[in-house]
C-alpha cells in the first residue's frame, strides 16, 4: 500500500505545472527550456574560412622556413647571398694604382663605332664582290685610324697588375651590359690590326698582338656574373683565330712558344673556375630581386598574391636546389666529369609553372658550361701544338702519336672531355691537326674548320706550313693519342726528317708566304707606319 501512494504522490508532483526547487520544495515559477542553438550557412562557411586561413598560415609559414632554410644551407656550403657577401668575398676591389678598370672603361668611351660600310668590310666573305680589295684596306685602315686613341688607352691599360670594373651589382634589373658594350669592339680592333699585317709583321709582333688579346680577357677573368664570362669566351675565341694565322704566318721560335704557352696556362687555370664564379653572380642577382618581390608584395604589387599564397617562398626554395646544383657541377675541375653532369642537367624538366620567377632568372642549365669547356677544350688543343712545336725546334720532328711527348714537354696526353678518350692527333701533309670529337661525341676526322655559318664538327686546330712538309711520316696517317704505334704501321713505312728551314728572327717583316691551304677571310696587307697597300 506504502509503495502505491509514494507512485501516486510522484505523479501527481509530475503532472503539477510547478516544479521542485533543489531542496525538493515547489517553485511558484516554471523554468523554460532552453532551445538547442542551431548553425547557420554563413557561421558554418565563417568556420570553414578561419580553418583554411589557419592552414594557409601554417603552410606559408612552413614554406618561408623552408626557404630561409635552403638559402642558409647555400651560405654555410661557402657561398656568397648578398651582394656584400659577394664583393667581400669574390670582388674585393685592388689598390687604386694596381687597378685598370677606370683605363679601360675610358678606352671603351673613346672606341668610335663602324659605320655599316665598315662593318660589311671587317665582315666581308672570301669572293664577295660587294666590296673591292682597295675598297676594303681603305675602310678598315680608316676605322682603326679613328680609334687609334682608344688602342693607345687600351695599351696603356693591359700594363696594369690588377682590373676591378666596379660593377654596381645593388641592381639586378639594370644588369651590367651597359659596362660590357664596347670591349668586345676593343678585342676586334686588336683582331683586325692583326689581320691588316699579316704579311709584315715578324713573328714577335704577332704573339704580342696575341698576348694583347688574350691580356684583355684576363680583365673579366674574376667578374662574377655570366655576361662578362660569356664576353671573355668570345674574347679568347678572337685570341684563337689570331693563333691560327700565326701557325699559318710564322715557325714559331722557343722563346715565343714560351711566351704563349705562359699566357695560355693562365687563361686556362682561370677559365677553370670561371663559371662557377659567374653562377655564384646570378644566385646573388637573383636573392636580390627576391627580397625586392617579397618587399613590393607587401605594399601591394601585383606580385602581392604571389606572397601571400606561399609560393613566392616555394619559388625562392626551388630556384636554390637547382641552381645550387649548377653551381656545383661549374666547380668541378675533371672537365669530362663537369658535361657529364651538365648533360645530366639537359634531362631535367622545365621548372612549373608557378615557379615564376624561377622561370625567368633560370639561365640555360648547360649551355653556359658547355661553352666554357668547349673553350678550354680548345686551349688545350693550343697547348699541345706548342709542345709539338717545341719538339719539332728540338729537331725530333713531329710525333708519330701524342704520347711521344710526355714526360718531356707534356706530362700527360690530357683527356677529351665530350668522350672521355685521349685527344686526337692526325697527321696531314704539311702538318697536323690535333681535335676533340665535340658535342655530338662523333670523331669526324679532325673537321675542325668552320662551314659556312655553322659550328665545327670537331674542336681543336689545323697546323699547316711549308716547313712541316713531309716532316716525319706520310699524309693522312691518322694515330689516335692513346696508340703507341708508329704511323709505318698503319699507312706503311715512314721516315723521319728534321727540317732546314731558318727560323724567322723576330724584328724581320719578310716572313715566308702564307700557305694556299689557309683559307681564312682577310684583307689585303697594309704597311704598319704608311698605311699604304
Amino acid at each position: 500500500m506504502s509503495d502505491q501512494s509514494d507512485q501516486s504522490d510522484q505523479s501527481d508532483r509530475s503532472d503539477s505545472p510547478h516544479q521542485l526547487d533543489t531542496h525538493g520544495q515547489s517553485s511558484a515559477f516554471p523554468v523554460a527550456r532552453r532551445p538547442r542553438p542551431r548553425i547557420g550557412r554563413f557561421g558554418l562557411l565563417v568556420m570553414v574560412g578561419g580553418a583554411v586561413v589557419l592552414v594557409l598560415l601554417a603552410l606559408r609559414v612552413s614554406l618561408s622556413v623552408r626557404a630561409k632554410w635552403a638559402v642558409e644551407r647555400y651560405r654555410a656550403a661557402g657561398h656568397p647571398v648578398t651582394v656584400e657577401e659577394l664583393i667581400a668575398m669574390r670582388y674585393p676591389p685592388p689598390p687604386e694604382a694596381d687597378n685598370g678598370g677606370p683605363l679601360l672603361k675610358q678606352a671603351m668611351a673613346q672606341y668610335i663605332e663602324a659605320d655599316d660600310e665598315t662593318k660589311a668590310a671587317i665582315d666581308v666573305k672570301e669572293n664577295d664582290e660587294a666590296l673591292t680589295s682597295e675598297q676594303i684596306t681603305q675602310l678598315l685602315h680608316e676605322h682603326l685610324r679613328a680609334n687609334e686613341p682608344a688602342m693607345t688607352t687600351l695599351r696603356e691599360a693591359l700594363e696594369a697588375p690588377d682590373f676591378h670594373w666596379g660593377n654596381n651589382f645593388s641592381d639586378p634589373f639594370l644588369g651590367i651590359s651597359h659596362e660590357f658594350r664596347n670591349i668586345r669592339s676593343l678585342a676586334l680592333l686588336g683582331v683586325l690590326e692583326h689581320r691588316m699585317h699579316r704579311d709584315v709583321w715578324s713573328a714577335d709582333q704577332a704573339v704580342q698582338a696575341i698576348e694583347q688579346t688574350l691580356r684583355l680577357s684576363e680583365t673579366l677573368a674574376h667578374e662574377p656574373d655570366l655576361l662578362s664570362q660569356l664576353v671573355r669566351t668570345s674574347i679568347v675565341a678572337q685570341a684563337m683565330k689570331q693563333i691560327d694565322w700565326f701557325w699559318a704566318d710564322h715557325q714559331p721560335e722557343g722563346h715565343l712558344i714560351d711566351r704563349l704557352a705562359k699566357r695560355l696556362a693562365t687563361v686556362r687555370k682561370d677559365f677553370t673556375y670561371a663559371m662557377r664564379l659567374a653562377f655564384e653572380g646570378e644566385m646573388v642577382n637573383a636573392f636580390t630581386i627576391f627580397r625586392q618581390v617579397a618587399e613590393q608584395s607587401q605594399r601591394g604589387s601585383v606580385w602581392w598574391w604571389h606572397s601571400l599564397a606561399g609560393t613566392l617562398h616555394i619559388d625562392l626554395a626551388y630556384y636554390v636546389k637547382r641552381l645550387s646544383g649548377m653551381v656545383r657541377t661549374a666547380g668541378v675541375s675533371d672537365l669530362r666529369e663537369r658535361v657529364v653532369q651538365g648533360e645530366a642537367w639537359d634531362q631535367q624538366p622545365d621548372p612549373p609553372r608557378w615557379a615564376m620567377l624561377t622561370r625567368t632568372l633560370m639561365p640555360s642549365p648547360n649551355s653556359p658550361l658547355r661553352l666554357n669547356v668547349r673553350m678550354l677544350t680548345t686551349i688545350r688543343t693550343v697547348e699541345l701544338a706548342l709542345a709539338i712545336e717545341r719538339r719539332h725546334l728540338q729537331g725530333d720532328g713531329l710525333p708519330e702519336s701524342l704520347d711521344e711527348l710526355a714526360p718531356d714537354y707534356i706530362d700527360a696526353v690530357p683527356v677529351d672531355p665530350f668522350d672521355g678518350q685521349p685527344l686526337r692527333y692526325q697527321r696531314i701533309d704539311d702538318g697536323y691537326v690535333i681535335y676533340s670529337v665535340g658535342d655530338d661525341g662523333t670523331d669526324d676526322g679532325g673537321a675542325v674548320e668552320s662551314p659556312e655559318g655553322k659550328r665545327p664538327l670537331d674542336i681543336g686546330l689545323r697546323v699547316q706550313r711549308p716547313d712541316l712538309r713531309g716532316v716525319g711520316g706520310e699524309s693522312g696517317a691518322a694515330v689516335s693519342a692513346s696508340s703507341s704505334r708508329a704511323v709505318s704501321a698503319a699507312a706503311g713505312a715512314t721516315t723521319k726528317t728534321t727540317t732546314g728551314e731558318t727560323p724567322v728572327p723576330p724584328g724581320n717583316p719578310q716572313i715566308q708566304a702564307r700557305p694556299t691551304a689557309d683559307s681564312s677571310p682577310q684583307a689585303p696587307a697594309v704597311d704598319r707606319d704608311s698605311g699604304k697597300p
